[in-house]
């Protein structure tokens, strides 16, 4: 969902230090808040959320300056967020220190990413999955950071809900361990469930959002877009069915088909119209950012 910036685009615009896509924005924000909501909000999630922000922002510059050769001039952004982002990380090391096995599912999917933008291949269908699945996983985090003291963890953290890193010793390895504490307990199900959804959604909607405009020309990502609604539309009508989700889930992705039926109209006028595509991708960039709210409210009923 987030398009790169070309170094010659920023020349003209200025350099930005933030990622200016509305789209992007929503996909790193609604698994994080559908995280806090579901585990319950944790002023725990502050620190959480402002290091997830910087790490994302500094990822964006990162690539921006990467793009251009690594010229000077768009060095000062990668060194302020990622001041900002170590400050953050160690604030949080200390705070949130159970969290830290998550850090082995994000290693690879980060380690992939900077390889997509190094090779120049951050716009392929690849790398934009990795993107997805990266802020998808930002749920089960924030779910884990929030059941630690709403549910069942009272043996693990202090009553706060506080793991100083410098607490941990040898003795509390094996019931620490290095399997995120989250996935052995009841809140397990529900949360992952959520996040599958969730991400399924995001990743449905590059292939949608790429049949519109700039694969518009392309029989397979046409194929692609259609076929992920469809599948989307038969894996909630199953969970609902097995009681994962309620009647909301296969709701919402009846209405995300009817939306993609609509834009592929737009996108293919039959008679030759012109398609306006900046007007069309702020149409429905307004309508994802609607449909978004809407299919997290979905998931955590």
């Amino acid at each position: 969902m987030r398009a790169q910036s070309s170094p010659a685009a920023q020349h003209r615009r200025g350099i930005r230090w933030l990622p200016n896509q509305k789209g992007a924005w929503v996909m790193v924000v609604v698994p994080f808040l559908s995280g806090a909501v579901g585990g319950g909000f944790t002023w725990q999630h502050i620190p959480l959320f402002a290091l997830w922000i910087s790490s994302y922002a500094l990822f964006y510059v990162l690539g921006v300056w990467i793009s251009s050769q690594r010229q000077l001039r768009f060095r000062p952004p990668v060194i302020a967020w990622g001041s900002i982002g170590t400050s953050l990380g160690v604030l949080n090391l200390w705070l949130c220190g159970a969290l830290v096995p998550w850090t082995l599912l994000f290693i690879p999917l980060v380690s992939l990413a900077l390889w997509a933008i190094l090779h120049h291949r951050n716009r392929t269908l690849l790398a934009r999955s990795i993107e997805v699945i990266t802020a998808g996983l930002m749920c089960l985090v924030a779910w884990d950071a929030g059941t630690r003291i709403h549910g069942p963890f009272g043996s693990v953290v202090s009553d706060l809900g506080i793991v100083p890193i410098a607490s941990i010793t040898l003795a509390d390895l094996p019931r620490w361990g290095v399997i995120p504490t989250l996935l052995l307990t009841p809140y397990a199900l529900k949360a992952v469930a959520v996040t599958v959804a969730l991400t399924y959604y995001f990743w449905s909607t590059i292939p949608f959002v790429k049949s519109l405009v700039r694969e518009r020309s392309s029989h397979a990502y046409a194929v692609l877009a259609k076929s992920a609604q469809w599948v989307g539309l038969a894996a909630a009508v199953i969970a609902w069915a097995c009681k994962v989700f309620d009647w909301r889930m296969p709701l919402m992705w009846g209405i995300l088909l009817i939306r993609w039926a609509y834009f592929s109209r737009v996108a293919h006028p039959q008679h030759g119209e012109k398609v306006n595509a900046r007007q069309l991708l702020i149409t429905v960039g307004i309508v994802e950012t609607m449909l978004s709210i809407l299919y997290m409210g979905a998931a955590l009923a």
